[in-house]
């Protein structure tokens, strides 16, 4: 079952491929750095496809294999036959790891446009001693590098540019110990940035320090609640306060598990695109359709006893549209389970 929206079933199916490319990898006894370049190398036979001129076919392989760069499939955007624009450094840098991975383009019947451009990528980082969690949703890439699998959006109408990072982490269990000790550790990491931005020349302004000391009290606050808080209020702290080593984020992040069934992948991934306004109003509508005959499928056939109508459909999927920050499938149909026999039993 499909939500029927460009964007939302492109990334759909690269998550898909990728997922298959992975599991492939493993197969054949790939592990690490080496797994996710198999999955990168996939997307070589769909950039020959979409490669609409020889000379851009010659730029493709030269970037892939001749001359191998990051990001080489940024070659399919190429203006002229010298334009490396968004190809990244060559993987004979001097750091051990290429920075970013892209998988894809893979196979789809939407294509992203420059006005609509959707991509998923990795970004490996090396280890700075955290440990992955729900608060920092990164990978274990190996002893010393961790990474993030992230899906990127954008969408340029009428002169409004809009966009959205999205994490597709693994399923985490929730932890208040670990939670509330990386809360902790973030604020410390927040109070000496402050001393040593207060102690430069020039030092950065009272009313600026103010509000940094004001963020850091309410992590410290978070931190000390976390354990205690109800899932709605805990969701919302993980949402707000996660984490990723090595990055600035300007905003919250959407994060989803990567455990999901296909279809409510699809769904809550529109969710996270509606929530940013990166989906037309018809696209909207179009989503809550498709969300309420998800629901009721997935009810039916799991509860066949128990009749669910539209109307309590409508309801439940309003209130999923606002979930924020599953930790797995398996805490949703916990939720869908309890949602549905009560509205069952009406």
């Amino acid at each position: 079952m499909r939500a029927g929206i460009g964007v939302v079933e492109y990334l759909a199916d690269q998550m898909r491929f990728f997922q298959a490319a992975t599991t492939q990898a493993t197969r054949r006894g790939l592990s690490g750095l080496a797994a996710l370049e198999w999955a990168e190398y996939l997307s070589w036979p769909e950039c020959c496809r979409r490669a609409d001129r020889a000379w851009k076919r010659d730029l493709l392989r030269r970037y892939a294999f001749q001359q191998p760069a990051g990001l080489w499939q940024a070659a399919l955007t190429a203006h002229r036959a010298d334009d490396a624009v968004g190809i990244g450094p060559p993987r004979n840098a001097e750091f051990c790891l290429p920075p970013i991975l892209q998988f894809g383009p893979y196979p789809s019947r939407y294509r992203p446009t420059a006005k609509a451009p959707a991509c998923l990528r990795a970004h490996l980082r090396f280890d700075t001693g955290t440990q992955p969690s729900p608060l920092v949703p990164v990978r274990r890439l190996n002893g010393a590098a961790v990474w993030t699998l992230e899906m990127s959006t954008a969408w340029l109408y009428d002169g409004r540019f809009m966009a959205i990072d999205i994490l597709i982490d693994e399923r985490r269990d929730y932890s208040p110990e670990v939670a509330r000790t990386t809360l902790h550790m973030l604020a410390d990491q927040w109070e000496q940035t402050l001393a040593i931005a207060e102690t430069t020349v020039p030092s950065i302004s009272a009313a600026a320090a103010a509000e940094w000391r004001a963020e850091i009290g309410r992590i410290r606050t978070a931190a000390d609640e976390i354990g205690r808080a109800r899932k709605r209020d805990r969701a919302m702290m993980l949402e707000m306060f996660n984490v990723v080593p090595g990055t600035l984020r300007l905003g919250p992040v959407e994060v989803l598990p990567d455990d999901l069934p296909d279809e409510w992948f699809e769904i809550f991934l529109g969710f996270a695109l509606a929530r940013e306004e990166l989906l037309s109003v018809r696209e909207k509508k179009q989503l809550h359709k498709a969300a309420v005959s998800v629901l009721m499928h997935w009810q039916a056939s799991r509860y066949p006893q128990r009749e669910l109508d539209e109307r309590h459909a409508e309801q439940i999927v309003d209130r999923l549209s606002n979930v924020r920050r599953l930790l797995g499938a398996k805490s949703l149909f916990a939720y869908l389970a309890r949602a549905t026999i009560v509205s069952g039993n009406r």
